[in-house]
């Protein structure tokens, strides 16, 4: 819906379904599921890879931290309008909003 009215561009609307379909795979699994599961911690790898692209074999909790951390940045982008873009500007962000900026 926001890239029909125009709120998200493209690249950020595949992240938005990215980020969907990692949430249908949780909510709808018939089993439990945490980052443990590869395919999941590759999925979430993904979302991830602008502010941390050579995430290899970090620990699931670093990673689940860096997804939830952009998850709030691709909120922002949407609430605000303003695309935080590379790991300086998303570390930035990071440091204001602990600050309470």
């Amino acid at each position: 819906m926001a890239y029909a009215m125009g709120i998200v561009d493209k690249p950020y609307r595949k992240l938005i379904d990215l980020v969907r379909e990692i949430r249908n795979a949780c909510a709808h699994s018939r089993q439990p599921i945490s980052l443990q599961v590869p395919e999941l911690q590759e999925a979430c790898k993904a979302v991830i890879s602008d502010i941390w692209p050579d995430i290899k074999d970090h620990d699931p909790k670093t990673i689940r931290m860096a997804f939830v951390m952009k998850c709030t940045f691709i909120q922002h982008y949407i609430l605000h309008g303003e695309k935080l873009e590379g790991r300086d500007a998303h570390l930035a962000h990071w440091e204001k909003l602990k600050r309470g900026e």
